[in-house]
């Protein structure tokens, strides 16, 4: 199930890319739409993204024409599908070589769910190894997420001039001043008017990066607010979030507000109203708890096959 905002986001990346006669998109463009898009930034993710796309994942259910095997159903719902063994994945491999086929925006909804469900997972890991790196505690990461996602409104990943020194207000004992603040900035590209002053934009590890140096190696303002389930995450989130698990959204839809974050606390394996900060791996806003079920997701898939 995707957020409102996200589904417009796809559609409208769907609508941009170079659509045939069916309105449908060539297999050999997903890739290049989820670049267009933004969701791919970097050589490394591009390349993560075509393994998912012709390895890993089960797309028989989404594809059209000859990449769709005989015995598939084409009602068949892709998110309750589970990936088939590896005969499956190289029967698919062998038919997209014969013919890529295509699909359509149901289809590449699908394929953009799933590409940044994975794409989160492998960030959340690379983000807490930054972490460490930089000597912050997962207690301080846990509050640098939480800020940092706060005041990333657009959800983009990055945060701008304004919202950097938002972010950092509740982390700092005191906030630097705009000479502290602009040596301690990574270095950005000048404006081509010479008037017109250059913005700074960061992700999540350069602002991490940011309040190092800016702490000079002491410790943060912990906010030390509980995070849980009950209290901080919405009932149009908690749908959100179940949705990680091969489960119909037809029957998240079914659930009432106590059956629901019943479900979700045992899939997570936490109670409604604990506090999840004080987790190993602490939750601090709904973008952490969302790669928090993607990891329990993960290992009760692993936990199935053995």
């Amino acid at each position: 199930m995707m957020m409102k905002w996200r589904k417009s986001r796809v559609s409208r990346c769907f609508l941009k890319a170079e659509l045939d006669v069916t309105e449908c998109l060539a297999y050999d463009q997903i890739v290049a739409a989820l670049a267009q898009d933004g969701l791919l930034r970097t050589r490394g993710e591009y390349a993560i993204a075509h393994k998912l796309l012709d390895e890993e994942f089960d797309l028989s259910f989404v594809l059209r024409a000859a990449a769709r095997s005989e015995g598939d159903s084409p009602g068949a719902s892709p998110r309750n599908s589970r990936p088939g063994p590896s005969n499956t994945r190289r029967r698919q491999r062998a038919l997209l070589m014969d013919d890529p086929g295509s699909v359509d925006l149901n289809g590449f909804s699908i394929v953009y769910q799933r590409v940044w469900e994975r794409l989160a997972a492998i960030k959340g890991e690379r983000v807490m190894q930054a972490a460490k790196a930089l000597n912050f505690t997962m207690l301080e990461l846990s509050d640098i997420q939480a800020a940092f996602d706060h005041f990333d409104s657009d959800q983009d990943g990055l945060l701008v001039a304004y919202q950097i020194i938002e972010a950092l207000e509740p982390l700092l004992p005191r906030l630097p001043d705009e000479q502290q603040l602009r040596k301690a900035l990574p270095a950005v590209e000048n404006s081509d008017d010479e008037d017109d002053e250059a913005i700074a934009v960061i992700d999540i590890f350069e602002f991490m990066k940011l309040l190092r140096t800016l702490t000079g190696g002491n410790g943060l303002v912990h906010v030390n607010k509980a995070f849980s389930l009950a209290n901080d995450v919405p009932f149009e989130k908690q749908q959100e979030l179940l949705q990680v698990w091969p489960i119909s959204e037809s029957y998240i839809q079914s659930l009432d507000a106590s059956e629901l974050i019943e479900m979700l606390s045992n899939f997570l394996g936490v109670k409604a109203e604990q506090n999840l900060r004080e987790l190993s791996y602490p939750v601090s806003s709904f973008r952490k708890l969302r790669e928090f079920a993607l990891r329990q997701a993960e290992r009760a898939q692993q936990h199935t096959r053995f």
